[in-house]
């Protein structure tokens, strides 16, 4: 997945705006892997899709920009603001490629577990029974071991940071939903084109397709001709 194009750009903000977040990453999904089929992105390891978001989240922002974020402390409550950027979130990686399976040692037998995939995610979460059907899942200590193991073999599978907050100390650890800093910057991104596409309209009555056309560079070559 190369850059997106303007016309790609506001085709997601316009049909995901008013869309519910699985809506969204569904639909971002089919934006970063376009040679896919839905079936086909079904069979895809989770780790594959993050990194395609990733990817596509660089390729608007940058590696280095600071991407603001916000939660809440869940020991105290205060609110916390911090930043993150895609190179930190590539390091956790370490470069390594997304593994076929991980093998599990518990109680003298040793489990064959697949890298989860988008198939497997449902309403509820992943369904980890999926990975190894015979496998002790009633054990939480095995269940434990397993969700140890795949994070091991691939830290984007379900990305961290770890953060301590500023007004009680405490020191916790926060999922990073990269299909939804993804949309922060399609939305961050897709609406200043579209003034750009309308002033651009009223005063010389070009048509959208045209001026998305046009390299961004002469797009402000424009408008800074006509003072907006």
């Amino acid at each position: 997945m190369g850059e997106f194009s303007g016309a790609q750009l506001l085709s997601l903000y316009a049909n995901g705006q008013n869309s519910s977040a699985p809506a969204r990453r569904t639909m971002l999904t089919g934006a970063v892997l376009p040679d896919t089929t839905l079936e086909g992105r079904a069979a895809l390891a989770i780790g594959v899709v993050e990194r395609a978001y990733l990817r596509a989240l660089e390729s608007l922002c940058g590696a280095a920009t600071p991407l603001e974020l916000v939660c809440d402390c869940p020991e105290c409550g205060q609110m916390l603001e911090f930043q993150i950027t895609t190179r930190a979130i590539w390091s956790v990686s370490a470069g390594r490629a997304v593994p076929d399976n991980v093998i599990v040692s518990h109680k003298g037998r040793k489990f064959e577990i697949s890298m989860p995939t988008l198939g497997v995610v449902g309403a509820n979460g992943l369904d980890l029974v999926a990975l190894a059907p015979d496998a002790p899942w009633d054990d939480p200590e095995f269940r434990a071991t397993v969700e140890d193991a795949l994070s091991e073999a691939d830290p984007l599978l379900g990305p961290e940071m770890a953060l301590q907050c500023a007004a009680c100390g405490h020191e916790f650890s926060l999922p990073v939903d990269l299909a939804a800093l993804l949309w922060q910057q399609v939305a961050n991104t897709a609406r200043p084109l579209m003034q750009e596409v309308i002033r651009l309209s009223r005063a010389l009555g070009w048509s959208e397709q045209d001026i998305l056309a046009m390299p961004a560079a002469r797009r402000r070559l424009y408008l800074s001709e006509l003072g907006a």
